[in-house]
């Protein structure tokens, strides 16, 4: 068979990707278009004499990021499983992190860029797309040894070795949420609670000790405390991120009509860009928002869930435990029932590395939705119509690795 024709047969028995998944996380991108417009264009024009700069910029990495989309969503999702692939892929994700830590460019006091012929690039974003890769090939891999003390001491070496780069950046807050994807993904792999727990109690006394282990980071939990005790010092942002979003409202201020991002709220539109949405939309349009990632999350679980082969269904998982986990620590921030962190919210803040590996992950959960049940037994059912139906159901239930 000619190659022309084997990919064409092969993208044929893919089946039909997840459009619900597609549509929302599309909707999302575009309304992170227009908030980052919103919120960046006062400062922009204050800058550079163009509003749209932000804007432009954000539009270009949009259209990158969709291509990378629609590739991630065409290429098999089992590629990753090959462990050459998953070792390549944590390799260039280390090694990024660690050119950060020599060449890397310092903005606000923090190292955690690289400039790449005048473009910022933010490899800890791709870290996160490494753990959960590489968790998900090593599970799938050993789905009884990680059970076991050996085999989860090994696998918890692997996911230390890989953050290091992260700790070395002093940045905590990345390694916060790449410690979560390490507990949730230990958890969907059926590990024993015993070794969870202990694993938790680690990860909590690490925290106070890197918590505590710098003034700035001291100071930060102390703001996050009570941020009305300094509020023009440390615990300015979160100040005048309450402000944005306690004089929203029900329906807002009205969309480009925020007060906070006149030069009063820091980072409008990476860091608080939900301030600002919550500013102008009000309460009625943040609820919209968190409905479209609760929908993401609803079809990243389902996929997750019928897809039949192991290293499919926890990659899918960590995809969604990765978005939502994020999306959830920036919302906390601006609303402060956490720390303040410079994490972007998923697929709406101003960032090219953020969106552009966010939406790869969404490609990569689109492919893995074509492989889902219905979809084999379609496939079979087309092709092999003598087959009686409960015999095509029974193969396609029983089909694994």
């Amino acid at each position: 068979m000619k190659a022309g024709a084997t990919i064409k047969e092969t993208m044929r028995r893919q089946g039909r990707m997840d459009f619900v998944l597609l549509g929302t996380v599309i909707v999302l991108c575009v309304f992170g278009l227009v908030m980052v417009l919103s919120a960046s264009y006062y400062n922009c024009y204050q800058e550079s004499g163009d509003g749209f700069r932000d804007f432009k910029r954000q539009l270009i990495y949009f259209i990158l990021g969709f291509g990378v989309l629609m590739v991630a969503s065409s290429l098999p999702y089992k590629v990753y499983q090959n462990k050459f692939v998953a070792g390549i892929f944590a390799l260039v994700a280390v090694a990024l992190c660690i050119a950060v830590i020599l060449f890397g460019t310092s903005n606000y006091g923090a190292q955690r860029w690289l400039n790449v012929g005048g473009v910022t690039v933010q490899p800890s974003e791709i870290m996160k797309a490494a753990i959960v890769l590489v968790m998900s090939c090593f599970i799938a891999q050993y789905p009884q040894g990680v059970k076991k003390v050996r085999g989860f001491a090994i696998l918890s070496v692997i996911f230390l070795l890989m953050v290091l780069p992260v700790l070395a950046q002093r940045n905590l807050s990345t390694l916060m949420i790449l410690g979560g994807i390490y507990i949730a993904m230990i958890f969907i792999a059926n590990v024993p609670f015993k070794l969870i727990g202990v694993t938790l109690g680690l990860v909590l006394i690490a925290g106070v000790v890197l918590a505590l282990a710098e003034d700035y980071r001291v100071d930060r939990i102390t703001s996050f405390l009570n941020p009305w005790e300094d509020a023009q010092e440390t615990g300015y942002q979160l100040v005048q991120s309450l402000v944005g979003i306690g004089s929203g409202g029900f329906f807002g201020t009205g969309l480009n009509f925020s007060r906070q991002k006149l030069m009063f709220l820091p980072f409008p539109e990476t860091d608080c860009i939900f301030a600002i949405i919550a500013e102008e939309l009000g309460f009625f349009g943040c609820l919209l928002l968190v409905a479209g990632y609760a929908l993401l999350a609803i079809r990243g679980v389902r996929i997750a869930l019928r897809c039949k082969r192991r290293f499919g269904s926890l990659l899918a998982g960590g995809i969604t435990i990765t978005i939502c986990i994020q999306a959830l620590v920036h919302i906390m921030v601006c609303l402060g029932l956490f720390p303040t962190t410079g994490q972007t919210l998923p697929f709406i803040s101003s960032g090219g590395s953020s969106l552009i590996v966010f939406m790869g992950l969404a490609g990569i959960l689109l492919n893995i939705s074509r492989y889902d049940v219905a979809n084999a037994v379609q496939y079979v059912r087309e092709t092999k119509p003598a087959i009686p139906d409960n015999v095509v159901e029974i193969a396609a239930a029983r089909q694994k690795e």
